[in-house]
């Protein structure tokens, strides 16, 4: 499984890694599972877009220090490829939705 980030994901990551420490773990965990087992399919993962080629997918990341609380990651799912690419994270108490613009930026794909 090949990840990308959006460069607009990695300057949000780096800005949540230095108040969130062990943000940096939680997501190589995240890519283990994805690469494992997919993306999950449980009711925390909301399908935002689907078409032919992509799926656009909201899901959990938990965070192991949060205690109940996670962020949100918003990633596309390239289909008939081997591909993930993160285009979004947001902590939920400081920001309730993703970017719509950004969501329609890559359903154009």
């Amino acid at each position: 499984m090949q990840f990308e980030e959006d460069p607009r994901f990695t300057k949000k990551l780096k800005k949540l890694k230095k108040k969130y420490c062990s943000l940096g773990g939680d997501l190589k965990m995240f890519k283990k599972v994805l690469s494992s087992k997919g993306v999950p399919t449980d009711r925390h993962t909301v399908e935002l877009y689907i078409n032919n080629n992509i799926k656009i997918v909201k899901t959990r990341l938990f965070y192991r220090y949060l205690k109940g609380n996670t962020l949100r990651i918003i990633l596309v799912i390239f289909l008939g490829v081997d591909k993930i690419r993160f285009i979004e994270i947001f902590y939920k108490g400081n920001k309730a939705r993703e970017d719509q613009n950004r969501v329609r930026e890559y359903s154009k794909f």
